[in-house]
Protein backbone atom coordinates (compact mmCIF):
# COMPACT_ATOMS: atom_id res chain seq x y z
CA UNK A 1 0.00 0.00 0.00
CA UNK A 2 1.88 3.16 -1.08
CA UNK A 3 0.68 6.98 0.22
CA UNK A 4 1.01 9.83 -1.69
CA UNK A 5 -0.59 12.38 0.15
CA UNK A 6 1.29 15.50 0.98
CA UNK A 7 1.92 16.40 4.07
CA UNK A 8 1.75 19.95 4.84
CA UNK A 9 3.24 19.60 8.46
CA UNK A 10 6.48 18.21 6.66
CA UNK A 11 6.27 20.65 4.33
CA UNK A 12 5.92 23.96 6.17
CA UNK A 13 9.04 22.49 8.61
CA UNK A 14 11.15 21.82 6.00
CA UNK A 15 10.42 25.71 4.26
CA UNK A 16 10.84 27.32 7.79
CA UNK A 17 14.04 25.63 8.33
CA UNK A 18 14.85 26.46 5.65
CA UNK A 19 14.20 30.64 5.35
CA UNK A 20 15.65 30.37 9.08
CA UNK A 21 19.32 29.12 7.53
CA UNK A 22 19.04 32.06 4.75
CA UNK A 23 17.95 34.43 6.82
CA UNK A 24 20.85 33.76 9.43
CA UNK A 25 23.21 34.18 6.65
CA UNK A 26 22.13 38.14 6.18
CA UNK A 27 23.96 41.12 7.30
CA UNK A 28 22.28 41.25 10.79
CA UNK A 29 23.43 41.39 14.20
CA UNK A 30 25.40 38.51 15.61
CA UNK A 31 22.50 37.60 18.37
CA UNK A 32 19.75 37.50 15.59
CA UNK A 33 21.86 34.98 13.71
CA UNK A 34 22.54 32.96 16.05
CA UNK A 35 18.79 32.87 17.28
CA UNK A 36 17.74 32.27 13.52
CA UNK A 37 20.24 29.14 13.52
CA UNK A 38 18.38 28.04 16.81
CA UNK A 39 15.17 28.52 15.21
CA UNK A 40 16.10 26.48 12.11
CA UNK A 41 17.31 23.37 13.90
CA UNK A 42 14.63 23.47 16.37
CA UNK A 43 12.71 23.43 13.60
CA UNK A 44 14.50 20.70 11.48
CA UNK A 45 14.76 18.28 14.42
CA UNK A 46 11.06 18.49 15.19
CA UNK A 47 10.36 17.63 11.52
CA UNK A 48 12.73 14.65 11.20
CA UNK A 49 10.97 13.49 14.68
CA UNK A 50 7.31 14.35 13.51
CA UNK A 51 7.98 12.14 9.85
CA UNK A 52 9.59 9.06 11.96
CA UNK A 53 6.63 8.76 14.24
CA UNK A 54 4.60 9.40 11.14
CA UNK A 55 6.38 6.39 9.37
CA UNK A 56 6.04 4.42 12.70
CA UNK A 57 2.27 5.11 12.88
CA UNK A 58 1.78 4.34 9.15
CA UNK A 59 3.91 1.20 9.31
CA UNK A 60 1.65 0.06 12.26
CA UNK A 61 -1.35 0.22 10.84
CA UNK A 62 -0.47 -1.70 7.74
CA UNK A 63 0.56 -4.94 10.06
CA UNK A 64 -3.29 -4.70 11.27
Amino acid sequence: MTHNNIDMTSIKGTALTALAYVASMLDIEQMTKIGLMGIGILSGVTTIVYNIQKIKKLKDNEKR
